[in-house]
């Protein structure tokens, strides 16, 4: 049995060729590598892919920087395919000349050689402003590091890229990122680099969990949604009343502030979506984590405090109305 580098999956091959892939992803690698010299007929350097790299090495990119980088070819090649949007292919030239807008989705191989120039310049400085695909173009190899287990050394540069691109769809990206570097590390001091609260529900359960095991009354509010808890008019309009009623009824059925977390056996829960990178070439773009909430237990605790909580802060303004009328007469 033999697995797929490309797709993953296993099977057994007739024949296995040099880059270890199954025939059909052997078959999509050459005719994307056709499509790629066609469209870089006119690219094709004069002087060879040695001067590229020669140029790359000349524009002084930080080694913190470098290593975080995808080569398919030359000395520091990493990365054997062409799906890799930041993948660094010294066979493509870099030059000068009106560069243009990147568009949706940018990748490396798709860039003009000035496109290239103004990328590879901007990787000596990543707190320089720039067009936000050059940005993500860098960010989509990150996640592959991050796929690759890579955590401690790409942590501190999407600090940095967070700090000084503030594009809204690139912050969420790098604030998901962040958060799923603290989830995998288990370092409590990564909490303090990113926005719990603008995670999904399933990650933001999840860090929950697994760093303090306890969930607040402004938690299980926030989490509703995952108990199938819809009746939202309070939570949305009476929030502050709703979450002091939430906070006196765990008192009472669980003697405690917090609702504690209790899983009897981890290994029976399924798992659930939580994390979704960028990067649609990686093999798994969904990163999951435990369902915590197909604990029955859990699931059964966190509804009926809601439903009763939605039903005590009814009562509390019906009683607050009369009181406020009689007072009138």
């Amino acid at each position: 049995m033999s697995k797929c580098l490309s797709c993953g999956k296993i099977g057994l091959f007739l024949k296995i060729n040099k880059q270890g892939l199954c025939k059909k992803c052997f078959s999509i690698e050459e005719t994307s590598s056709s499509s790629n010299t066609k469209n870089h007929l006119s690219d094709k350097p004069k002087q060879g892919a040695n001067l590229t790299f020669h140029r790359i090495k000349q524009k002084k990119i930080p080694n913190e920087i470098f290593e975080l980088l995808w080569f398919t070819n030359g000395k520091y090649k990493n990365y054997n395919f062409q799906d890799e949007p930041s993948a660094i292919n010294l066979s493509l030239p870099i030059g000068h000349g009106i560069t243009g807008e990147l568009g949706y989705y940018p990748s490396y191989s798709n860039m003009s050689p000035a496109q290239r120039n103004k990328y590879l310049n901007w990787l000596t400085d990543i707190s320089q402003p720039v067009e936000i695909g050059y940005v993500f173009t860098f960010y989509y190899g990150l996640e592959r590091f991050i796929s690759n287990g890579d955590y401690e050394k790409v942590f501190p540069i999407l600090l940095k890229l967070k700090k000084y691109h503030k594009n809204s769809s690139f912050q969420f990206y790098t604030n998901s990122a962040l958060a799923l570097i603290a989830l995998k590390t288990e370092k409590v001091e990564y909490l303090n680099y990113f926005d719990i609260d603008t995670l999904s529900d399933n990650a933001f359960l999840a860090l929950k969990f697994s760093f303090n095991h306890y969930l607040t009354p402004k938690d299980i509010m926030k989490i509703h949604k995952l108990v199938n808890f819809t009746n939202t008019r309070y939570i949305k309009n009476e929030a502050e009343l709703f979450q002091n009623i939430l906070s006196k009824k765990i008192k009472e059925d669980f003697n405690s502030e917090y609702y504690i977390i209790k899983i009897k056996n981890e290994h029976s829960l399924g798992t659930v979506g939580a994390f979704l990178l960028g990067n649609i070439s990686l093999y798994e773009r969904e990163i999951k984590v435990i369902d915590i909430i197909s604990d029955k237990n859990i699931y059964n605790d966190l509804y009926s405090l809601l439903s009763e909580t939605h039903e005590e802060t009814k009562l509390f303004l019906k009683r607050k109305r009369k009181t406020n009328k009689e007072k009138k007469l």
